[in-house]
């Protein structure tokens, strides 16, 4: 019994959770419709990640962890939906335009980092 409740323990403080701090960042290509290098960490933890074309419902569909994990984002807006276990979450990254031809380095840090 002793076992199983260190084991809950552990798990539970491994899980990442936004109320830590959740760190984004990616490059667009805007004109092009294409995301790459996108990440989400959570608490430490790389939770998101996407590197693709913009979806025919004008989104970007990030791969994430399993388990009440989800990311999406807009194309060259910035806005980011995530979701964890703990709950939904939007957040707004800033850009720096990385060239001439609608590129941008989006950033955030959100949540106490």
């Amino acid at each position: 019994m002793q076992f199983k409740s260190l084991a809950l323990l552990a798990v539970t403080f491994m899980a990442p959770s936004a109320y830590g701090c959740l760190r984004y960042s990616s490059t667009e290509f805007c004109d092009q419709l294409y995301l790459e290098n996108a990440a989400i960490v959570d608490n430490g933890h790389e939770v998101c990640w996407f590197t693709g074309q913009l979806a025919g419902d004008g989104l970007y569909h990030y791969t994430c962890f399993q388990g009440n994990y989800a990311a999406l984002q807009g194309n060259c807006d910035g806005v980011v939906e995530y979701a964890n276990p703990s709950g939904n979450f939007r957040f707004q990254a800033t850009a720096r335009a990385d060239g001439p031809d609608e590129v941008f380095d989006w950033s955030a840090s959100e949540y106490g980092c």
